[in-house]
């Protein structure tokens, strides 16, 4: 007799086939509609190693591209529909989590390990 096949089990198999697909965990949480933790824990279970889009949440990314192109943590703060304070909180967990020394140096190594994009760099914020 087999044993019926637990949901647990479902979203994993579901993990499996979207990472072959070449999505990252976040794209893979928000197609599944639960959070990126669990996730994670599917891909340790699965033997799946983490992909460099990993190291930072899409916030901590959207925070980095926006200093990336020059904008102020108020600029942030507004394009981002968040207070300046949790500006400073991504911008203080992305230079903890890439071991950097502030943060123009995160934006650096951000970019070299590919988690901003370095035409997203090059663009320059326009003043009005």
């Amino acid at each position: 007799m087999t044993t019926p096949t637990t949901s647990v089990q479902l979203r994993r198999d579901r993990v499996r086939d979207l990472v072959a697909h070449g999505l990252d965990t976040a794209a893979i949480a928000h197609q599944l509609g639960v959070d990126a933790s669990s996730i994670r824990r599917d891909r340790v279970a699965l033997g799946i190693p983490s992909t460099s889009r990993d190291v930072l949440t899409h916030r901590q990314r959207q925070a980095v591209s926006a200093g990336a192109r020059g904008l102020t943590i108020e600029e942030t703060a507004a394009e981002m529909w968040i207070t300046t304070h949790t500006v400073y909180g991504h911008r203080l967990a992305v230079i903890r989590r890439l071991g950097a020394r502030n943060f123009t140096h995160a934006v650096a190594l951000a970019i070299a390990l590919d988690q901003v994009s370095a035409d997203i760099a090059l663009t320059t914020r326009s003043r009005t």
